[in-house]
C-alpha cells in the first residue's frame, strides 16, 4: 500500500510509542502542532511528545481522507483525546505531511486543543454538542467510507 508510512506514523502516536514514532523522522524534521512553536530535530521532537503524551490518557486518530501529491500527504481525521479526568472529546484536525527518502521532513498539525484542556467542572462542555461519540455514523453521515480513503 503506498499510504502505508502515513498510517504508520499515527499508529505509533495512537500507540504513545515515542521510539517508533522519532524514528521515523528527519534528523532536520520540523513539527507544528496547533499554534504552538515550532518543534525542530528528533530531540527536540521527543521532549515536547513526551510532555504532550502525559497531559493526556490515551488518544486515537480516526482517519477519514488522505491525498497525496508528490512528497506531501493531507490528512483529514477526528482525534480522539482522553482528558485526565476520563473524559473524551473528539477534535477535528487536518495534517500536512511531508516525506524525503522514507523519512518525515516536516509536520503541520491543524487543529483546535481548547477542548483537550477546558475547564469541565460545570459538568456541561461549550463543545459537547458538537461531539461526535460513534465515529462509524459520523462517517457514514458525511458520505465518507467506514475505512479511510486514499486519492
Amino acid at each position: 500500500m503506498r499510504n502505508a508510512w502515513i498510517l504508520e506514523r499515527f499508529a505509533a502516536v495512537d500507540r504513545k510509542d515515542i521510539d517508533g514514532f522519532i524514528n521515523m523522522l528527519s534528523d532536520d524534521h520540523q513539527f507544528i502542532f496547533g499554534a504552538r512553536p515550532p518543534v525542530i530535530g528528533k530531540d527536540d521532537a521527543r521532549t515536547v511528545v513526551l510532555h504532550f503524551w502525559e497531559m493526556i490518557g490515551r488518544l486515537r486518530h480516526n482517519i477519514w481522507r488522505v491525498r497525496e501529491a508528490g512528497d506531501i500527504a493531507y490528512v483529514e481525521a477526528l482525534i480522539e483525546y482522553e482528558r485526565l479526568d476520563g473524559n473524551v472529546v473528539l477534535v477535528p484536525c487536518c495534517d500536512i505531511v511531508r516525506h524525503r527518502d522514507g523519512e518525515l521532513v516536516e509536520q503541520r498539525a491543524y487543529l483546535d486543543q481548547a477542548a483537550i484542556f477546558a475547564d469541565l467542572s460545570s459538568g456541561e462542555h461549550v463543545y459537547k454538542a458538537h461531539w461526535i461519540d460513534d465515529i462509524p455514523s459520523a462517517r457514514k453521515a458525511l458520505g465518507l467510507l467506514p475505512e479511510p480513503e486514499f486519492l
